[in-house]
């Protein structure tokens, strides 16, 4: 009944706000953060408030659905964010990283469903300079939790690629591997050749002997979905690619762990945009396909429709409101975004190794990058 109480309460003082003329006309995140700044005069009362929302945070969303779809999130990970309250507390009131971890520590403890803000932890220690000893101890920890969602995270190091690949590619012919063009109807895609193409899901990268780009884990829970996956990689395309067509993936993944499940592979995009960048709604699908582990040799996926299945966003979490059930005839509609996961394990506290970043390759006719 408390849980009840503080969650209605909560949207009540969402709903006053948002009727504020200084803040209704922002998407719901800048709204929440602009409102709980502005009408807080100490740590104390800033977390207090943003404890409240937070606590509302679903049926928030599903107010705010209708207008702003994918910007209707307003969980802990993205209202503690450094450019968030996350700075307010550091930059205004002086918290270091520690005591910040701490109070978001705290605020898990007086939750009644604590998996957002230990959400936003495993965030923030996956990005930071920590060792991975620590992280993992976390996990372990967490381990206890009936939840899988409480050690769930995203984040990835595709941004690092494009300096790390820039100095194996200065050494190699640049005719060979930063030219774009490619011959006609053939899409290949390596980390050499696109970058940007490219994003990995672990805490760090680095180039082996043989010019490979390996992301090295921990890797990333992600937990939107009505089924938790590890990400370890994923390939950005456009709509001009035939979906009759087999696409030939090599890579490798090297688990510290015996387990013996198979990869698979997921699709991904974001439905048309309104003027407003990411507004649109999000859509997954799941290859029906099992992939091995070790596909140095190369392991060809047939890509029709027929294929794939539709997935949803997990009930309990707030991303799960922009992942809906949609049509598969999507994917010949909009980017794709494919992506390497090995479906998780309740029994699997974290999943340490390196996974190779995929080279793609498939004959059809006009295939191209975003």
């Amino acid at each position: 009944m408390q849980a009840q109480a503080v969650c209605s309460e909560g949207l009540e003082r969402w709903r006053l706000l948002s009727a504020d003329a200084r803040y209704a006309q922002l998407p719901p995140l800048p709204r929440f953060v602009q409102a709980v700044r502005d009408q807080s005069q100490s740590a104390e009362e800033l977390l207090d408030l943003a404890f409240v929302l937070c606590e509302a945070n679903l049926e928030i969303g599903r107010e705010e659905y209708l207008v702003w779809q994918g910007l209707c999130v307003v969980d802990a990970t993205g209202v503690f964010s450094l450019q968030g309250l996350g700075g307010s507390l550091c930059h205004t009131y002086g918290y270091d990283f520690e005591s910040f971890l701490r109070a978001i520590a705290e605020l898990a403890r007086r939750s009644a469903d604590p998996a957002q803000y230990h959400q936003c932890i495993n965030n923030n220690l996956f990005s930071s300079p920590v060792d991975d000893s620590v992280l993992l101890e976390r996990l372990l920890a967490l381990q206890q939790s009936t939840d899988l969602r409480s050690r769930g995270c995203m984040v990835d190091t595709g941004k690092l690629l494009s300096s790390l690949v820039k100095l194996e590619a200065s050494a190699e012919d640049g005719a060979n591997h930063s030219s774009r063009e490619q011959p006609l109807g053939q899409l290949l895609i390596t980390p050499r050749l696109l970058p940007e193409a490219f994003d990995g899901y672990g805490r760090s990268l680095k180039l082996n002997m043989e010019g490979e780009v390996l992301v090295k884990g921990p890797f990333c829970l992600n937990v939107c979905l009505e089924k938790p996956f590890f990400w370890f990689a994923s390939i950005r395309l456009r709509t001009d690619w035939l979906t009759s067509s087999s696409l030939e993936f090599r890579y490798k993944l090297q688990l510290d762990q015996h387990i013996s499940g198979p990869l698979r592979l997921l699709l991904a995009t974001t439905a048309a945009e309104p003027v407003e960048p990411g507004r649109g709604e999000r859509h997954f699908w799941l290859h029906n396909a099992q992939l091995p582990h070790d596909a140095r040799g190369g392991v060809a996926i047939p890509m029709d429709e027929t294929h794939w299945l539709c997935l949803k966003g997990h009930p309990r979490e707030a991303y799960g409101q922009k992942c809906s059930a949609a049509n598969v005839s999507l994917i010949n509609q909009l980017p794709m975004q494919l992506i390497l996961a090995l479906e998780a394990s309740a029994n699997v506290p974290a999943l340490t190794g390196q996974f190779t970043l995929p080279s793609l390759k498939a004959v059809a006719i006009n295939h191209q990058i975003d």
